[in-house]
C-alpha cells in the first residue's frame, strides 16, 4: 500500500519538476524575446529621433568608434572580422577597440586583429577582469 502511494505521488511528482525546470529555461527568453527587445527597442528608436548633431566649434576632426567590443576570441561573442566591418561601416564607426577576453592562460592581445580593414581601424585589447575593475588593457 505505502509503496503504491510513493508510486502515484513519483507520477505527479516528476512530470511537475519537469514542468518547473522547462518553465524556467524557457520563461526567461520568451518574456525577453517579446516584451523586453521589443520595448527596449521602441525606446532606442524614440531616442534616435531627439538625437541632434553637436554644432562644430573647432577645427579638429571627430572620430567615431567603439571601445568596448569583444571578438569571437571571447566566451560571450560569436562575431568575426566579417560580422564587425559591416557594422562598423554601416554605423559611421571609424575605429573599434577588441577588449576579448583570455582563454585559460593564452591572452587575446597578442593574437587579436590589428589593423585598417576596409577603412575600419581596429586595435586589440584584453579585458583582464571586466570594466568595474578599471583593468581594462589597450
Amino acid at each position: 500500500m505505502l509503496f503504491k502511494r510513493i508510486i502515484k505521488y513519483l507520477f505527479i511528482l516528476i512530470p511537475g519538476l519537469v514542468i518547473l525546470a522547462l518553465m524556467v529555461l524557457f520563461i526567461p527568453p520568451i518574456w525577453r524575446y517579446w516584451i523586453t527587445y521589443p520595448s527596449l527597442a521602441k525606446q532606442v528608436n524614440e531616442l534616435s529621433k531627439l538625437r541632434r548633431e553637436p554644432p562644430v566649434v573647432t577645427e579638429l576632426k571627430t572620430f567615431r568608434g567603439v571601445m568596448h567590443v569583444h571578438s569571437f576570441w571571447s566566451h560571450d561573442s560569436e562575431g568575426t572580422l566579417f560580422d564587425i566591418i559591416p557594422a562598423a561601416k554601416h554605423s559611421g564607426i571609424g575605429f573599434v577597440f577588441l577588449t576579448d577576453h583570455p582563454r585559460g592562460n593564452i591572452d587575446t592581445l597578442p593574437r587579436g586583429y590589428k589593423g585598417y580593414y576596409d577603412g575600419i581601424l581596429i586595435e586589440p585589447g584584453s579585458e583582464k577582469q571586466g570594466l568595474p575593475s578599471g583593468r581594462l588593457i589597450l
